[in-house]
C-alpha cells in the first residue's frame, strides 16, 4: 500500500508526450495540474487527512501509476479527453524504501494540452468501435474512464459498463 511506500519527486520536465505532436496545429490547455501532484502527496503524509480522502488519493495513484516514466506520462495524457502532450511535468518515484526494490513505480502531473472535443482513443477503443464480449458482438458507445467503457451488445436495449480488458476489438 502507498502509505508504507516512500514517494519523492525525481524531476521536472518542460514538455513531454507519448503521442505524435504536430506543432503546426493549435493546441489549448485542457487541464491544469492533471495527474498525481504534490498536494496529493502532502495529503497522504498529513496525519489530519481523513481516511476516506486518503483512500481516494490511493485510488487516483493506482490509476495513474506506471512501471516507467513513459507510462506515467501517458497515463496523465490519457486521463484527459483529447490530450496530446503535457507541460510543466513533475515526476514522482514510489519505492518500498529503496530505489532498487521491485516495487518501483512512477506517477506524474502537469498541464495537459490537446484538441478540445477530439475523439479519444483508450487502449485502442473509441466510440463506435466494434468489439466482442463473451459470445456476443456489439459497439462501444462511450468511454467512461481509463478502465471502463459502455458497450452496447447487439440486440440489447441497455449498454453495459465493462472493463476494456474484457473486450476484444474487431477489425479497424
Amino acid at each position: 500500500m502507498l502509505e508504507r511506500v516512500h514517494l519523492q519527486s525525481t524531476g521536472r520536465l518542460t514538455l513531454a508526450s507519448t503521442k505524435n505532436v504536430s506543432f503546426n496545429k493549435k493546441y489549448k490547455m485542457l487541464a491544469k495540474s492533471a495527474g498525481f501532484d504534490e498536494s496529493q502527496v502532502k495529503g497522504l503524509e498529513n496525519p489530519r487527512t481523513k481516511q476516506k480522502t486518503k483512500r481516494n488519493i490511493l485510488e487516483s495513484y493506482e490509476k495513474l501509476k506506471g512501471n516507467n516514466v513513459e507510462q506515467a506520462i501517458n497515463n496523465v495524457i490519457e486521463s484527459v479527453p483529447g490530450g496530446v502532450y503535457v507541460e510543466n511535468i513533475e515526476i514522482f518515484v514510489s519505492t518500498g524504501g529503496k530505489l532498487g526494490s521491485e516495487d518501483v513505480s512512477f506517477v506524474a502531473s502537469g498541464d495537459v494540452y490537446g484538441v478540445q472535443g477530439k475523439s479519444r482513443n483508450i487502449r485502442g477503443f473509441y466510440v463506435g468501435c466494434k468489439a466482442f464480449y463473451q459470445k456476443a458482438t456489439g459497439t462501444v458507445v462511450a468511454l467512461v474512464d481509463d478502465q471502463y467503457c459502455l458497450f452496447q451488445q447487439k440486440g440489447k436495449q441497455e449498454p453495459k459498463k465493462l472493463l476494456y480488458d474484457d473486450l476484444i476489438k474487431i477489425g479497424e
